[in-house]
């Protein structure tokens, strides 16, 4: 199984369920209208979903209640990760009343499971950034502009700065492994690394290679993934990213993230509330509907449930069912 830090350990619970052919889509109500950027499952319980001006919900029942929790922050979060239910980190991004001397984006981090957050600068550093990964409960990183990554301070004495062989902006990462790690961004980018990020190279495609941006990827495990982008784009790997290859998604619209349950069965989300499924590994897509027309940027799994947030203060739920 591959260790993937930045999704759920409720999704280890669920590779053999699928999505309800019928189940539908349901709009959870927290009363809020916040464009939400992240959202992160701890276990099959205890979640947490955040974005703009400063908002943090967390649920303690699998996601059929939201609360508002005190972030410490009225700028917009980007990303919060935990790597369980004490420890977690938020990365956020500076309004333009910041200083001028400071790094666009700077984190916060609770050791009380939330209670209460302590803020860390990035200095001067001109690249902002856009998620975080880990590698380990104590080792991770920050990715974003600039070609480059650079180690979560905190979490060690030295701070580590890598260049990528890529100077387009990077979206999104899956860590595979202690040591195995496939990004994705801008102009179609895919570079993977076998040695922990020391050192990065291109993967190679079959058929024609992305020609925009790519948002998100998701592995099921250390062999078979997807990557989703602009213009309706999605291609898939079964040689842990090493090659990829593209599939038809018949849409058009950008494509935020994607969440495969198993090999066959997975969801991707992106703008104009676009929701596609598919059960047989991305060779074919069908579009669901949900009713919603927001944008929804990022998915995930528990406690039985699908989850999809995005723009407006949304919270879309399905049901998932067990195969037979």
């Amino acid at each position: 199984m591959v260790l993937v830090f930045r999704t759920s350990c409720a999704l280890l619970t669920l590779l053999s369920f699928s999505l309800m052919a019928n189940a539908g889509w349901e709009r959870v109500d927290t009363g809020m209208f916040a464009w939400f950027h992240a959202i992160e499952f701890v276990d099959g319980q205890i979640g947490w979903t955040a974005g703009s001006n400063g908002t943090l919900l967390k649920t303690t029942d699998g996601g059929n209640t939201w609360t508002r929790s005190e972030s410490g922050t009225k700028d917009t979060i980007l990303d919060v990760r935990f790597v369980n239910r004490d420890n977690g980190w938020m990365l956020v991004e500076s309004s333009r009343s910041g200083r001028p001397s400071e790094n666009g984006t700077y984190l916060l981090r609770t050791r009380n499971g939330g209670e209460s957050w302590t803020r860390f600068g990035l200095g001067e550093q001109p690249e902002r950034f856009v998620r975080m990964l880990f590698t380990g409960p104590e080792k991770g990183f920050l990715i974003g502009e600039g070609g480059i990554t650079r180690s979560l301070p905190g979490l060690s004495e030295n701070i580590v700065i890598t260049t990528l062989p890529s100077r387009f902006l990077i979206l999104d990462g899956e860590v595979l492994g202690p040591s195995k790690i496939v990004l994705v961004g801008g102009g179609g980018t895919i570079i993977l690394s076998d040695d922990g990020g020391a050192a990065w190279r291109s993967a190679a495609f079959i058929g024609d290679a992305p020609r925009s941006k790519l948002n998100a990827v998701n592995f099921f495990d250390n062999k078979f993934g997807w990557a989703v982008g602009n213009g309706g784009s999605i291609f898939s790997t079964e040689t842990g990213g090493r090659s990829w290859s593209g599939q038809n998604s018949n849409v058009n619209e950008p494509l935020l993230d994607v969440k495969f349950v198993d090999r066959s069965v997975g969801i991707a989300v992106g703008d104009n509330g676009i929701i596609l499924s598919t059960t047989d590994g991305g060779v074919h897509w069908s579009r669901e509907k949900s009713g919603n027309r927001h944008r929804l940027e990022r998915l995930a799994f528990a406690s039985g449930k699908v989850f999809a947030v995005g723009f407006g203060g949304t919270i879309l739920t399905s049901k998932i069912n067990a195969r037979n």
